[in-house]
């Protein structure tokens, strides 16, 4: 679970939140609430784990990328 946080009120799974009201949300759906305005307060370990390999995996993916272009 992870602590997200808006500055308006929000409705999120059936419920009203007025704003700056911490809410617990599932680690699946902080992306999306963080594109609606939502900031995090605070994470669980398992989410960070999950966030540290989406950006390893991005940064191997763009130096694969990087170094095909160069023999062209």
């Amino acid at each position: 679970m992870t602590i997200v946080s808006f500055p308006f009120a929000v409705k999120y799974k059936g419920r009203w939140y007025a704003p700056s009201t911490s809410i617990s949300a599932d680690d699946s759906d902080v992306d999306k609430l963080v594109a609606l305005g939502a900031k995090v307060v605070a994470r669980s370990a398992n989410a960070l784990e999950k966030a540290s390999e989406k950006v390893e995996a991005k940064s191997s993916a763009r130096q694969v990328k990087a170094s095909t272009q160069k023999k062209g």
